[in-house]
């Protein structure tokens, strides 16, 4: 198989198209009421996966569903900010999907001065 990996199973490849059917069907599976918290749900994954791979006649795995599930949330992140000097890249070319991308993070995802997690090491003062 052309796409094939190093482990023996289907490279993920995100064309436009791709990308596109997987935003809707995230968006989709969020408003089924299918995430805890900032990701999906075991049922949320099972219908989106299932859902994915028929419509695209791939077959993709959760791990490479939620490689690009943490990819875009991080794309989306930067986008968001847009004051860091790495959000350069969206001046030319405006995050593809953008309006759909921020329903599936905007509430979940901290952003900015309040952005912490307990790796993050001690609490801002924001918190204390």
């Amino acid at each position: 198989m052309a796409n094939e990996g190093a482990q023996g199973k289907e490279k993920a490849v995100w064309d436009p198209r791709t990308h596109e059917i997987w935003v809707d069907l995230a968006i989709e599976q969020v408003r089924a009421g299918n995430r805890n918290g900032t990701h999906l749900s075991k049922q949320g994954w099972k219908n989106f996966i299932e859902n994915f791979n028929k419509i695209t006649g791939r077959t993709y795995d959760r791990k490479q569903l939620k490689n690009h599930w943490d990819n875009v949330k991080k794309e989306w992140q930067l986008w968001d900010s847009l004051k860091y000097p790495e959000a350069s890249k969206f001046r030319v070319k405006c995050l593809e999907h953008v309006f759909k991308i921020d329903e599936l993070f905007r509430d979940v995802t901290a952003t900015g001065v309040r952005a912490w997690a307990p790796t993050s090491g001690l609490m801002p003062h924001l918190y204390t």
